[in-house]
């Protein structure tokens, strides 16, 4: 039980706090942009985590992949462009727009 609350005070630290509010925000923007995909963002950022602690480097990467993978809805939803092959995000891509449409009129 103690191993827990180590590893709850070690992912609540300040600077892993901080690196997963970064990476979210890098991960929405890269998220956004049409082509680019969550592997793209993860890639992006590996370089930068080289020099990191494991669990702050892991953190950042996680926060970027999920946050990204959540962005791609927005990009398809918006501007009707899909961001992922088609498939997984059909339902969003198709009727997402559409009523993100009739909102506003």
């Amino acid at each position: 039980m103690n191993l827990w609350f180590e590893g709850f005070q070690l992912a609540l630290s300040g600077a892993n706090l901080f690196f997963l509010f970064l990476g979210t925000c890098i991960g929405l923007i890269v998220g956004v942009i049409p082509v680019v995909g969550p592997s793209f963002g993860v890639t992006l950022a590996l370089p930068f985590t080289s020099g990191m602690d494991p669990a702050t480097a892991v953190i950042l990467l996680a926060a970027i992949q999920s946050s990204a993978a959540y962005g791609d809805s927005i990009a398809s939803i918006l501007i009707n462009v899909p961001s992922q092959p088609v498939l997984p995000l059909l339902a969003v891509f198709s009727d997402g727009f559409h009523s993100s449409c009739s909102r506003r009129q």
